[in-house]
């Protein structure tokens, strides 16, 4: 059924009370307007059967009395209605009117004489009004255009600069005719032919201030202006054919310093001058250093050498695998392996000293061993790494144990007597292992055989300062059976110095491990004792060793007894060679029959004796296996500092120091 409507013509009545004088039936509405509602005009219906019964639209009054709106019944008869006000918002009640606010529906009655019925408009519901601002959205019949913006709705103030179109009238900004001369942001106005222009108001806010398409110094009204060129190597900084332009610093007045030159570089990353230093070059009170200073070379008297020549000092970087380093005076080239491509090393100066086995001297300009990489010394020779500058050893430096016949540390010449580990006893059935060797701490006693006695430990010896600089100490060799020889022993770690003019800072790994003790080979002999660690120095003006960082000086491990027969079936195997990088003990070789080689010394942890000989029954004999070596004992650190220490690092060694507990110094 089609739905119906008929508009009559309604009674205002603000001060006529009941009684409207009429025979017709007919529904008088009260309707309450409050005051925060948005609505202009204001229509009662009442719904009957499908049908629409509607007054005229009634401007809305001025204060807040209440519309008293009549509705006549068409056909003359008495019913029950439903009454719904409803208001509209436009210019009064002038077409186009957009519906905003309802009433809640409302039982009434057309009767004779007039039935009443009181209705109060209220706002639209937040789902038909989602920035709140009272007016009901477009997409719900309302007359807000934009329901984001509480701003904006039917017949709302045009604010020029907002890019919104406030009033819905389908011009926004400077296309509203009223916004003429008016200001739309940023110092510019809306011109006759509605845009909104001005000048850049700003050259370094990377905007387009005046919509021009030209922002900051790319925009003419920037010319001349200051501005930021982002490089703190300029000066007097402003915009010049569209791009932001300095004057270069100029680096050409170095501080008041002999050892400065007079043309420097500006730094970008602060902007200030940096003058290269003259570092090497005499100046009046000694040498030039990295910083631009003059002083003596070393500000402190190092240990063991006298500086050399400021000329003799070569830079030395080692970052691409292991290079290795040979003390022995009669090396033809004494580096060699990865060398980074390397062409200038520094030529060696050799050292004697007091009591102890020649030194040799290594002038370095900041010695760095880099993370991955490996600078391995060997030879007779202790080394002394004189650096001009600092030490970075983020990588691994070291110095392999002694070799050979007597394979003590180098520079030992008779500081071992009663520090070697003692020989082994020799083949009662079988042979004994060799005594560890001895350095800061003393090794391990050698395992028995059947019928020998193993070799006692050396005694531990040296002193703190580590002045002169030589290694630790070997261990004793595996007894023999008369016609075959015991095991040999490991040799005693090596010795090494840096002496920087500056910093040493260990974060990775330095270290004179001793070597590990040789297996019984041949018809039970005994197992060579470990060799003790050696000696290590650091001294600079400041010494760090980071949580990452160690130095060591671990004993080897003693290698095990032969358990029979010729060599190649049941030796023993031998010790392991000290740890650089690590506080773990070295292993001490094992065997079927034979005695175990004891560990070597290594962090809190002393060496270990060697296992004594045990059986090997076979079918038609027994064999009665060599005595195992002892391991080498713990070998010496020192740290000279002129200022502070850090030591967070791992330490394996007797650690003393020039600072006694002070700055953080041992």
């Amino acid at each position: 059924m089609s739905e119906r409507r008929w508009g009559f013509w309604l009674l205002l009545a603000a001060t006529t009370g009941a009684g409207w004088g009429c025979t017709s039936p007919s529904l008088v509405a009260t309707v309450e307007i409050p005051a925060a509602l948005k609505s202009t005009c204001t229509r009662v219906v009442a719904l009957a059967g499908g049908a629409e019964i509607t007054s005229q639209m009634v401007p809305r009054p001025a204060g807040t009395d209440p519309l008293q709106v009549a509705i006549f019944e068409p056909q003359g008869q008495a019913r029950d209605v439903t009454a719904i006000a409803r208001g509209y918002v436009g210019r009064g009640c002038d077409e186009p009117l957009l519906l905003n606010e309802e009433s809640a529906p409302a039982a009434a009655e057309f009767k004779l004489g007039g039935g009443s019925v009181t209705l109060t408009l209220l706002p639209p519901p937040p789902a038909l009004d989602g920035d709140g601002d009272g007016y009901r959205a477009a997409s719900a019949g309302g007359p807000d255009c934009d329901d984001r913006l509480a701003s904006v709705y039917l017949g709302a103030a045009e604010n020029c600069g907002d890019l919104a179109d406030n009033d819905c009238d389908g011009r926004a900004d400077c296309a509203q005719p009223s916004c003429l001369n008016h200001p739309c942001g940023s110092g510019r106005s809306c011109t006759q032919s509605g845009i909104c222009l001005g000048q850049e108001t700003a050259c370094t806010n990377g905007l387009d201030d005046d919509l021009d398409g030209l922002p900051d110094c790319l925009d003419p009204d920037c010319a001349a202006a200051s501005c930021n060129d982002g490089n703190p190597c300029t000066t007097l900084d402003a915009c010049q054919a569209g791009q932001c332009q300095g004057t270069p610093i100029s680096c050409n007045s170095p501080p008041a310093s002999e050892c400065l030159d007079s043309a420097g570089t500006c730094n970008p990353a602060d902007g200030r001058c940096r003058y290269p230093s003259r570092s090497g070059q005499a100046c009046s009170a000694g040498v030039c250093d990295h910083g631009g200073a003059c002083g003596p070379l070393y500000s402190y008297a190092p240990a063991n050498f006298t500086p050399p020549d400021a000329g003799d000092f070569v830079p030395l970087r080692f970052d691409c695998g292991r290079a290795n380093l040979d003390t022995d005076p009669a090396a033809a080239t004494p580096f060699s392996g990865a060398l980074c491509g390397q062409t200038l090393f520094p030529a060696l100066i050799d050292k004697a000293q007091l009591d102890a086995g020649n030194a040799v001297i290594v002038p370095v300009e900041r010695l760095a061993v880099a993370s991955g990489s490996d600078l391995v010394v060997s030879g007779p020779r202790p080394v002394i790494f004189a650096v001009f500058g600092d030490a970075e050893i983020d990588g691994r430096i070291w110095f392999n144990a002694g070799q050979g016949p007597v394979s003590n540390g180098a520079g030992v010449t008779t500081q071992c007597g009663s520090g070697v580990g003692q020989n082994g006893g020799n083949a009662g059935t079988s042979a004994a292992g060799g005594g560890g060797g001895s350095h800061g701490t003393a090794g391990a006693r050698g395992g028995n055989g059947t019928g020998s006695t193993g070799g006692n430990a050396g005694t531990a010896f040296g002193g703190p300062t580590l002045v002169p600089l030589f290694g630790g100490c070997a261990g004793g060799a595996g007894g023999n059976d008369g016609a075959n020889a015991g095991a040999g022993p490991g040799g005693g770690g090596g010795a090494i110095q840096l002496s920087a003019t500056g910093s040493v800072t260990v974060r990775g790994a330095v270290g004179a491990p001793g070597g590990g003790g040789g297996g019984g080979r041949n018809h039970e002999t005994g197992g060579g004792g470990g060799g003790a660690g050696g000696s290590v120095l650091l001294e600079g003006t400041s010494v760090r060793v980071s949580p990452t960082g160690l130095v060591t000086a671990n004993g080897g491990g003693g290698g095990a007894g032969d358990s029979c027969c010729a060599s190649g079936f049941a030796d023993g195997s031998g010790g392991g060679g000290g740890s650089v990088d690590t506080l773990n003990r070295a292993g001490g070789g094992g065997s079927t029959a034979g005695g175990a080689g004891g560990q070597g010394a290594a962090g809190t942890q002393a060496a270990g004796q060697g296992g004594n000989g045990g059986t090997l029954p076979l079918p038609t004999v027994t064999y009665y296996g060599g005595g195992g070596g002892g391991g080498g004992g713990l070998g010496r650190i020192r740290i000279n500092a002129t200022g502070s220490c850090q030591l967070d690092g791992g330490f394996s060694g007797v650690l003393t120091g020039n600072q006694g507990g002070a700055n953080g110094c041992p």
